[in-house]
């Protein structure tokens, strides 16, 4: 996956575009607070097995607060100020529990799209004119779309107690 990242930063962004150079994520987010706090859910827009990588930042005790959730694992993290987590966060739901009152907590973000890979399966064109440009290459990617969340999963090992 760092590799298809790598290569679709290369190819959709100029280095002077990218939120930072050495970074193979094409996008980011300062969630900046003061007590962010994020329900559970999942990013359906990102790949599907694609990463998302978060960072904790601000001044809050992660032993009262602030914890990672991660449903579909079974999880909840101490997650302190200044740590980072990569997952794929189309497919594990995740949120954080709310930090105290006088606390602050924000977060930083990086990701890519699922978009911005079709648009470049897509040969660098909305699914709109692809579908009416290549109608073979079209009919194609619905093909492989039909199984493409199982393809996803089976790209990860499996842990067994």
């Amino acid at each position: 996956m760092y590799k298809r990242y790598e290569e679709l930063t290369a190819q959709y962004l100029a280095q002077e575009q990218r939120p930072f150079v050495q970074s193979v994520f094409p996008a980011c987010t300062f969630n900046l607070g003061p007590k962010v706090e994020t329900v559970e859910h999942f990013d359906s827009k990102n790949k599907a097995e694609g990463w998302l990588s978060v960072t904790a930042l601000g001044n809050f005790n992660p032993r009262t607060g602030g914890q990672l959730i991660l449903r579909e694992l079974g999880l909840v993290v101490e997650f302190p100020p200044g740590s980072t987590i990569l997952f794929p966060s189309a497919i594990i739901r995740h949120g954080n529990v709310p930090v105290g009152p006088h606390e602050r907590r924000a977060s930083f973000t990086q990701f890519a799209a699922g978009g911005l890979f079709r648009y470049a399966d897509y040969g660098f064109r909305t699914e709109k004119a692809f579908r009416e440009q290549d109608p073979d290459g079209w009919s194609e990617v619905k093909r492989r779309k039909k199984g493409a969340w199982k393809e996803a999963g089976k790209r990860y090992s499996e842990y067994k107690n």
